[in-house]
């Protein structure tokens, strides 16, 4: 059933006593009650037969939850408890109790290759409020994961989009704008920044789904009813684009339930009494979207973390100069973290140009950010200026650079900085080239990339620093010397990963009516490789999403119609959005073979009945028998069987080309030979008899009752 939780994300401030939260993003555990209690009343009329189904949260490997009463499952498998009164009190009130314990949700491992179950292909179609094939927002979803070296940066690019360009504004609470009005009007709460990032990541082949809960808002200092987003990249990663949490969420986040798209499902049943009257509902301490139902028992919190490098390539600058002060981290984990570089307060010496920066995680691999300092030129001679430059992010623990403004200083002459190569394959080594003049020789310098630092002493005119170089599309790398002076250098990876289908065949034959299997081969020019693959056959329709490191197969299930000739297609698309390639065939589809009993004739072979069994056959059936008596008989042209007056299940099997088993069930009477009636009888089976009948009415008779019974077969 629909979550009960409000799906926004603030409204009013109401006071509510509950246990300090400070740095939200910072908490590791924490113990939870939500009081679900509220009033039903019939306003101009009585009710009876009242049922609420009322969401609570789910149990996962990160959130415990327990109640008092029994816990059932939706569709979705998200839980609700059951409240049911046959003669309800006009008002009727009811409370529960809810306890949740919680921990950080982290995604310390993604797999490196994977295909999408087909069960989670239902999260990557569109729907009305999720416009993920739109052409606008399929453009923008293109162009915002064009340079992405992997899904999780596409996941984390569209996630930074969206808090960057989505303005929030609470004066949207309950309008609950679908994502293209969303995009148009660049302003939202929850709702919107969700629906717009579950049709940005399904538009860029990332399955997606909804989360309703509840968060914990720092900015509103109080709970609030909220709405996120899982994405399925190998696995379900959390992203929640209001709060900026992308890879993690804090232990502040409670899972109501889990959904394909935001709607709201009736909950609340009852027979009202004249029809016209009306019901309303009052949840207790639920104002708008605030959540003051919810109460934080006890939490605990991470140690921010410390081990990180904050450095300039030079801490001393003269008047003018300028410098570059860069930031150096190893994720533990797949997360975006923000970090941002405070210049120092009062004379403002040092300008810092950089801002708050965004930063990719993953696991073991070092990220960076650097910011552009430059000192003031109009000093007094007479002072040394000592700047303090502070880090902060909600995930760190906050460090200061000092850089200081010494007016005795000289600059130093310029030097030159280059790249050695403009352009590079995905993994390429690159280098920068330092042309240095006698007074910048002998000194240290730095060069900064989007992953690395490598610093060298440069004692000649002339050096260079080799670089690894990774990631796709137009990179940014800092050249920085001892003694002051920077250089902003661009180049371009250019990501070779051309996609093809080698093969592509559909299991055969085909039969009408059964299933069959499609499979296609594709490879790459390069790995790791993003592809989409779309199946087609007849009306019928499948994509398969994946990150690939090797040739992959990928399989596809349909149901072949009626007899006859379907083309049957599939297509390779790459992470343009445009085809890479497409196969064709026509495949024939095989009408479903049978076999049935055609006539039966019987004699007398001493005490009991011989009974030869002829068949008929439509199509190809293979390895037809039947079974009577205990006994197993191939069932292709006529078959001879011995049986004692009796009752007898008899059954015909057989298979079809593809593998496909069918069989015919009916029951055999087995009598003997009369002079007006055949030995055997059984419903669908056409009867004769031997000898021939002694007498011409006998004859008609027999004659009679064979095209009836052959009739009724038909």
């Amino acid at each position: 059933m629909r979550s009960g939780i409000l799906l926004f994300c603030i409204l009013l401030f109401i006071p509510y006593s509950f246990t300090a939260i400070e740095e939200p993003q910072l908490a590791q555990s924490a113990q939870i009650t939500i009081d679900e209690s509220g009033t039903i009343r019939v306003i101009g009329g009585s009710m009876e037969d009242l049922s609420l189904n009322l969401s609570i949260p789910a149990s996962e490997e990160y959130q415990q939850v327990s109640a008092d009463e029994p816990v059932y499952k939706d569709e979705n498998g998200n839980s609700f408890i059951r409240i049911y009164s046959a003669s309800p009190a006009n008002p009727f009130s009811y409370s529960r109790s809810i306890r949740v314990g919680t921990r950080a949700r982290i995604s310390p491992e993604l797999p490196a290759s994977y295909i999408v179950p087909a069960e989670i292909s239902r999260y990557v179609l569109p729907t009305s409020r999720t416009q993920s094939d739109d052409g606008e927002i399929a453009a923008l979803a293109r162009k915002i994961t064009a340079d992405a070296e992997d899904p999780f940066e596409k996941v984390a690019k569209i996630a930074i989009w969206i808090n960057e360009n989505i303005e929030y504004d609470a004066g949207l609470v309950g309008q609950e704008k679908d994502a293209l009005s969303a995009l148009k009007e660049r302003r939202g709460v929850c709702v919107e920044y969700s629906t717009l990032f579950a049709a940005l990541a399904r538009a860029a082949g990332i399955p997606t789904r909804y989360i309703t809960g509840y968060a914990y808002s720092e900015k509103f200092a109080g709970w609030l009813g909220h709405a996120w987003n899982e994405a399925y990249i190998g696995k379900w990663v959390p992203v929640d684009a209001t709060w900026f949490e992308v890879g993690a969420t804090d232990a502040l986040h409670i899972e109501g339930g889990k959904f394909p798209e935001l709607s709201h499902e009736a909950q609340l049943v009852a027979s009202v009494t004249p029809p016209e009257a009306t019901i309303e509902w009052e949840r207790e301490g639920m104002s708008g979207a605030r959540a003051d139902n919810i109460k934080t028992e006890s939490i605990s919190y991470f140690e921010p973390r410390s081990d990180y490098v904050l450095e300039a390539a030079e801490d001393e600058l003269a008047p003018g100069g300028k410098t570059i002060a860069y930031f150096s981290i190893v994720g533990k984990d797949y997360r975006v973290i923000e970090v941002g570089l405070a210049p120092c307060l009062g004379e403002g010496s040092v300008a810092v140009k950089g801002g708050t920066q965004r930063l990719i995680l993953r696991p073991g691999r070092l990220s960076t950010a650097v910011w552009e300092l430059s000192a003031a030129k109009d000093l007094d001679a007479r002072y040394l200026y000592t700047c303090p430059l502070t880090l902060n992010s909600p995930v760190l623990a906050q460090k200061t650079l000092v850089v200081r403004i010494d007016p005795r200083l000289g600059n130093l002459p310029d030097y030159a900085a280059s790249i050695a190569k403009n352009g590079v394959a995905p993994g390429e080594n690159n280098s920068v080239i330092f042309s240095l003049p006698p007074s910048r020789q002998a000194k240290d310098y730095v060069v900064v990339v989007k992953d690395g630092i490598y610093r060298k002493r440069i004692s000649a005119p002339a050096d260079t620093v080799e670089f690894a170089s990774r990631g796709i599309g137009r990179l940014t790398v800092y050249a920085a010397g001892q003694g002051g002076g920077f250089h902003r250098l661009e180049y371009w990876a250019v990501a070779g990963r051309k996609l093809r289908i080698d093969g592509f065949a559909l299991s055969k034959p085909l039969i009408a009516g059964k299933g069959a299997t499609a499979e296609a081969n594709v490879s790459a020019e390069s790995y790791p490789a993003d592809i989409e693959i779309e199946f087609y056959f007849g009306n019928q329709s499948a994509r398969r999403h994946g990150r690939i490191s090797g040739p992959s197969s990928f399989s596809f299930e349909f149901f072949a119609p009626s007899a006859g000739q379907y083309a049957a297609k599939v297509r390779l698309i790459d992470s343009a959005g445009d085809v890479a390639g497409e196969k064709a065939e026509i495949a024939d589809v095989q009408a479903q073979p049978k076999v049935r009993i055609a006539g039966v004739k019987r004699s007398l072979s001493g005490d009991q009945v011989l009974l030869t069994l002829s068949f008929e056959q439509e199509g190809k059936p293979v390895g037809p028998r039947l079974s009577v008596g205990g006994q197993e008989y191939p069932a292709r042209d006529r078959a001879e069987i011995l049986l004692a007056e009796g009752s007898y299940p008899i059954a015909l099997y057989w298979k079809d080309e593809a593998g496909n088993l069918y069989e015919s069930r009916m029951e055999l009477e087995v009598r003997k030979p009369g002079i007006l009636g055949d030995g055997a009888q059984a419903q669908g089976l056409p009867a004769t008899s031997q000898p021939a009948p002694p007498c011409p009415i006998a004859a008609a008779i027999l004659i009679s009752a064979f095209a009836c019974f052959t009739a009724k077969r038909e």
